[in-house]
This record gives C-alpha cells, structure tokens and sequence, in this order.
C-alpha cells in the first residue's frame, strides 16, 4: 500500500481558542498534520521557517509589529511554493485585494464551515483557490468596475496619495501597511498605466482623471 501523502499546515490566529478550534479540526484529519499554531505574525513567520509547512492557515488580523498582510509577503517572498489560505472576519475590499496580490491562493470567512475549510486546505495544497461567496462577489465587483486599467481599490488609494506628492513612508503611515508593501503596490501600478517612474504615474493619473 502506498504511504499516504501528510499535508503539514501552519495556524496563526491571535485569538487562542480560534487557534485552537482551527487546528482540532484540520488535525483531525488523517493526511493532515498540525505542526504548529501562531499567535503574532512575528511567531508565524518564526515558526514557519522552522517547520517549513505546505499549507499556512493565517488570519489578516494578526497582532504583533508585523501585520497578517505582511506576513503573507514575507512567506511568498522566502517561499514562493507556499500556500496561504486566509481565514478571517475581514470583509474589506482592499484587504481581500491585498492578500490575493500579496500571494493568498485562498480567502475565507470565519462562517465557513469545518468541511468547507478542510476543503480548501486540500485544494490550496493542490493549486486551487477557494474564495467565501461573499469574498467572490466582492472580488468579481472589482474586477468589472470600469477602470481600464484593472487597479484593484488598494491601488486606487496609493495612485491618489502619489498624486498628491505623498512619499512611500508617508503612504505607508497613512494606510497603516508596510513600505515594502506601498514599493509592492507603486511597483504594479506603474506596470499596470505602462509608466516608468512616480512623476509620469502621476501627469497619467491626472491627465485620465484616475486621482484628483
């Protein structure tokens, strides 16, 4: 009989007994192993080098100096092969845009089912996404608002603080993300208008009345 494939799975969840739910119900799963549940994004990503998992269970809404969207980064960027599948009460657009463009393959609410979210466990570790129908509605939303360009809402935000003059610390502070992930948004817009630097984002952004 052939051994059976372990699906090793990473929780990082601030709130303890979520954690602790989370992981009772993946762990019970035969071709699943727990091997470690975070409480900050600093210990997600500490215990994520250490255990090098297949599958992250992470929540958006992670205390500790580095956020859940950071962490998401920080994980693709040190593992692009990692799955990440976000499980939060998070309904905002421009976090739900975040985490899918910072690497999440999936996106679920806190309401999902125990079958929905083994579920999506086992698709993530295959390549497929899983998205809450709330989640999809909002990303399909996004995807037909008229722009053009495709700048998802987050990319909206920052195009209108570079047009104002706005530096990438300054944004940064003003949406309480991180530098790396304003350099990570300025980085995609400029692909996205087909520009080469901040002062022709802006004069295009002005001139096809994109920010104010």
């Amino acid at each position: 009989m052939q051994d059976m494939q372990v699906i090793k799975i990473l929780v990082a969840d601030g709130h303890a007994i979520v954690a602790s739910g989370v992981a009772q119900v993946l762990g019970g799963i035969a071709d699943f192993q727990v091997i470690g549940q975070a409480k900050t994004g600093e210990e997600t990503f500490r215990l994520f080098e250490y255990y090098s998992p297949d599958v992250v269970s992470i929540d958006i809404d992670l205390p500790g100096t580095i956020s859940g969207l950071e962490v998401i980064r920080l994980l693709r960027t040190k593992s692009p092969n990692i799955r990440v599948v976000v499980l939060t009460n998070c309904l905002e657009e421009v976090i739900i845009q975040d985490a899918l463009q910072l690497g999440a393959l999936s996106y679920l609410l806190k309401n999902a089912s125990a079958d929905e979210l083994i579920q999506a466990v086992r698709s993530a570790y295959r390549g497929l996404p899983t998205l809450s129908p709330e989640v999809t509605q909002i990303v399909i939303r996004g995807l037909t608002t008229p722009n053009g360009y495709h700048l998802t809402a987050r990319e909206h935000q920052v195009l209108e603080l570079l047009a104002q003059g706005w530096n990438n610390h300054e944004i940064a502070k003003q949406l309480n993300i991180s530098l790396s992930t304003v350099q990570f948004h300025v980085s995609n817009i400029l692909n996205k208008l087909g520009v080469h630097n901040r002062i022709e984002a802006t004069a295009f952004a002005i001139r096809h009345k994109l920010a104010g």
